[in-house]
């Protein structure tokens, strides 16, 4: 399964399953990425549904939108800079908002 349809957050929690998965099995990780990357995709995106990281990512994109629109130089604070590279970072979209 390709990565290209998944975001940079799935792909991180995937990448992280299979690490942990093959510590434990004892097992080579690009072996185990390999043949189950596909697999481990569906499982990170799952699970980061379940505890709802996109809406999380969502609310802090609003809050972000909010305060750009009632200043006039949002930048500035560093609240807005950390969450503008948290979004950009989860979503792989660049910092243009």
């Amino acid at each position: 399964m390709s990565e290209a349809k998944f975001t940079p957050m799935v792909i991180a929690a995937a990448r992280a399953l299979c690490k942990s998965s093959s510590e434990v099995c004892n097992v080579d990780y690009e072996d185990n990425w390999k043949l189950y990357g596909g697999e481990f995709l569906i499982e990170a995106e799952r699970a980061l549904a379940a505890c709802g990281a996109n809406d999380l990512l969502e609310a802090l994109q609003a809050v972000v939108d909010a305060f750009q629109f009632t200043n006039e130089s949002p930048g500035q604070y560093e609240a807005i800079q950390a969450a503008r590279a948290a979004i950009s970072r989860a979503t792989g979209q660049g910092e243009d908002k």
